[in-house]
């Protein structure tokens, strides 16, 4: 009676070896008896491929996510994409866990509130792109409550400048480098959108009491080139007055051409800017931001007894909350400030 043929190959060690591609690749089971090799490929074909690492899956949310948002929203995302890669880079995927998340968070506690919501934002973002191709079942980030984790954290808000800084701020106005930040302190625009203002954004009422600027675009930057974007919001499009004593100071250029123009009379470059800025904060001894100068114009419309929706329009906001928690700042600095005064003046009784 002729011999049964071995299901799968026999070396010539003795050991049964079956060869298989799965997944593109060449695999192969080996055994001493063949029962063996058919358990071994059954516990293969049960056992799901290992997860890509945490670092590999961000690194492909980055480079798919960046084609969808703005420059300058792409380079915060990186930013912080770097710092959670650091931390959960080596990690597989689908073994990072809502407590994994939670406890990283909770290690941001003496941190600004803006500082976790924004890793948490990052996280849920590259989370979601897992579970979408497969990586995992869940997006572990889906239960945190942000608001919650955050309750208590301390808000960034820069200070507006005092009455004596303001000062400052006005009487340089004519000088050359602190036109821009009179412009911001007396308009609320933001940096990019004063550096965007064009000749042909100013309207001079004649009889001098209606002047205005029309803010309608906004300078960025990619690698230190400008490059022109709408305002932040459809409610970042607006007209705002300008004191006649600023209008004053504006150069006359060409039409169409920047109020603050670089070197080669376009659109400054980011060197240009921080040169500039620089050279004014020497100038004055005063170490602000243009953003700081915006939360000063925002001062100027609370002690004017400006409404918050009113606010709201002039500054550009495309959220009333934005507004509020400007509003709700400076109105507690503004109630300490005559507390102390009180104070003071019971303290001489």
């Amino acid at each position: 009676m002729p011999r049964k043929k071995d299901k799968y190959y026999r070396r010539p060690d003795g050991l049964y070896e079956a060869i298989r591609v799965i997944d593109g690749k060449r695999v192969a089971f080996r055994g001493k008896t063949a029962a063996i090799v058919e358990q071994k490929m059954i516990a293969y074909k049960d056992t799901p491929p290992l997860a890509p690492l945490f670092k590999d899956v961000s690194a492909d949310w980055e480079e798919e996510h960046s084609k969808t948002i703005a420059y300058n929203t792409a380079r915060s995302y990186r930013a912080n994409n770097r710092i959670v890669t650091d931390y959960f880079g080596d990690y597989r995927i689908n073994e990072i866990t809502e407590d994994d998340i939670r406890d990283y968070l909770s290690s941001y506690k003496t941190q600004a509130k803006k500082t976790v919501t924004n890793r948490y934002l990052i996280l849920n973002l590259i989370f979601t792109y897992a579970k979408e191709h497969h990586y995992r079942k869940d997006n572990p980030c889906s239960s945190i409550k942000i608001a919650k984790l955050t309750k208590g954290l301390k808000k960034t808000m820069r200070e507006a400048p005092t009455e004596e800084e303001t000062k400052t701020i006005m009487q340089f106005a004519s000088d050359p480098d602190g036109l821009m930040a009179a412009l911001i302190l007396c308009t609320g625009c933001r940096k990019g959108e004063a550096m965007g203002l064009l000749d042909s954004d100013i309207i001079r009422d004649p009889d001098g009491k209606e002047n205005k600027i029309s803010i309608t675009r906004s300078v960025y930057f990619e690698n230190s080139h400008p490059k022109i974007k709408p305002p932040k919001s459809d409610a970042g499009v607006r007209t705002v007055p300008i004191p006649a004593s600023v209008l004053a100071l504006l150069p006359t250029t060409a039409k169409g051409k920047p109020i603050f123009p670089g070197k080669d009379g376009q659109y400054m470059t980011a060197p240009e800017f921080k040169r500039m800025w620089t050279r004014w904060q020497k100038k004055t001894g005063l170490n602000l931001t243009a953003h700081q100068l915006r939360h000063g114009y925002a001062t100027i419309l609370f002690e004017g007894d400006i409404q918050p929706k009113d606010m709201q329009s002039y500054l550009g906001h495309a959220q009333l909350s934005t507004t509020m928690d400007i509003y709700t700042h400076i109105r507690d600095a503004h109630k300490a400030t005559v507390d102390q005064k009180v104070a003071d003046a019971l303290s001489r009784l």
